[in-house]
């Protein structure tokens, strides 16, 4: 016997929550695609950005590049970038 979704649904209740490998899946897809975007900006409005500075980006939390997304927008030199992963990096 074939059951449609709302009969299960029925029986046990909404589904609604995905399984956990899928959501660390998408958490995980989302950082890496902010990840990509803030070191293409950075890219963009400083030409040459070192590596040392590049590689801490990715070991930000999602919420951490999120913010650099915004504040990016503020620096003036690459010494911002800096001054605000050295102030970031302690709070991971």
């Amino acid at each position: 016997m074939k059951l449609s979704r709302e009969e299960i649904e029925m029986m046990l209740g909404p589904i609604t929550e995905e399984p956990r490998a899928v959501r660390e899946w998408k958490e995980e897809a989302s950082k890496k695609e902010a990840v990509s975007l803030v070191i293409r900006q950075l890219k963009r409005r400083f030409g040459e950005v070192p590596d040392v500075s590049l590689a801490k980006i990715p070991q930000l939390s999602i919420e951490q590049v999120e913010t650099l997304a915004e504040d990016l927008l503020d620096f003036a030199v690459l010494k911002d970038l800096e001054d605000w992963l050295q102030q970031n990096q302690s709070h991971q």
